[in-house]
């Protein structure tokens, strides 16, 4: 109640879940030992964790709206954890639809049509959170230097949005999926007409083009992330805190949004430009991780000070330097 960093954090214990969900699809049920079983825990799993992300995105706005606490001055992009993880049940939905061992298309388009579902959530919530946050931006200025590198959580959104759109297309357009959900036989032709693979086609088509454009905005705020810590690094005001882990996630985001650009356009550029991304990744992750490992050891990030004492300490030696600088301009 008192933390919205915390709050928002919430969101990712159900991304895990899904995750958990997606790969027991992907790298169990398709295994010489997996089989269909496998399929239905993956699936059962990503029902239970799209229920809850989408709790857990009502949850901490009613939270915020109640508690206050959410001011210009100390909002983080960790807010944007909620809409993040809705996208991701996105993007899982067409991930388990597509390589779901013996998925029939009875369990696979519900489970698309409730991730179409989640991705308009995830979407228009992240237009909203995104205009918000750029007044903060505006009013308050850079967030500070510890937590900077947060910036990049505001890449997550459209990266995962990108993903889940080509994802659910290409399952319900290349897998047949809305062609084999209503056989004919069953109803008469003019009843359930959206359940035809020209539909499922165009909407492939259609995720295509809000993918190029969700990407293009995504730019624009990966390039403020950049410049936000940068600027960290010219001011010499680095600090190592945990919040340097937010470069990983979201940056994969948007490594699987160019993957599968590069698949269904089949670029050169699109993969040297995955290969890039994905060697960033690795370095950031093995960079984050040794930060992390020498905090745990020497116990900076157990028993050292508080982000609060951080932040005093800083704006009391900048008061110190800006005294000096006055004193030695009066003599």
């Amino acid at each position: 109640m008192s933390d919205p960093d915390e709050l928002g954090a919430y969101a990712i214990a159900p991304i895990a879940l899904m995750t958990i969900g997606s790969l027991t699809i992907t790298q169990v049920s398709e295994g010489p030992w997996g089989g269909h079983a496998f399929t239905l825990v993956g699936y059962v799993l990503w029902w239970i964790g799209v229920a809850w992300v989408f709790l857990t995105a009502v949850v901490v706005l009613a939270v915020l709206f109640y508690t206050g606490n959410q001011v210009d001055r100390v909002m983080t992009p960790i807010l944007f954890m909620a809409p993040v993880g809705l996208a991701t049940a996105g993007a899982e939905a067409g991930l388990i639809t597509i390589y779901g061992y013996e998925m029939s298309a009875r369990l696979a388009v519900p489970q698309l049509i409730v991730g179409y579902f989640a991705v308009g959530v995830a979407f228009f919530m992240a237009v909203l959170l995104y205009t918000v946050y750029f007044h903060r931006l505006l009013s308050s200025g850079w967030p500070v230097a510890a937590k900077r590198a947060g910036l990049f959580i505001l890449i997550g959104p459209c990266g995962q949005l990108s993903t889940a759109l080509q994802l659910l297309g290409e399952s319900a357009s290349e897998y047949m999926r809305f062609a084999q959900y209503k056989p004919s036989s069953v109803r008469p032709a003019q009843y359930g007409t959206f359940w035809r693979q020209e539909t499922a086609d165009a909407m492939n088509g259609a995720g295509l083009l809000l993918a190029l454009l969700l990407l293009g905005f995504d730019y624009l705020w990966l390039c403020y992330a950049i410049i936000g810590v940068v600027d960290v690094f010219i001011k010499k005001h680095p600090s190592y805190s945990l919040t340097w882990w937010s470069v990983v996630f979201p940056t994969v985001t948007l490594t699987t949004a160019w993957l599968e650009l590069a698949s269904s356009m089949d670029s050169p550029t699109f993969r040297a430009l995955v290969c890039a991304l994905t060697v960033f990744i690795a370095a950031a992750y093995l960079i984050n991780l040794g930060f992390t490992l020498r905090g745990v050891f020497n116990g900076s990030l157990i028993f050292g000070q508080t982000q609060e004492e951080i932040e005093d300490g800083m704006m009391k030696k900048a008061q110190d330097e800006m005294a000096a600088k006055r004193k030695k301009e009066d003599v």
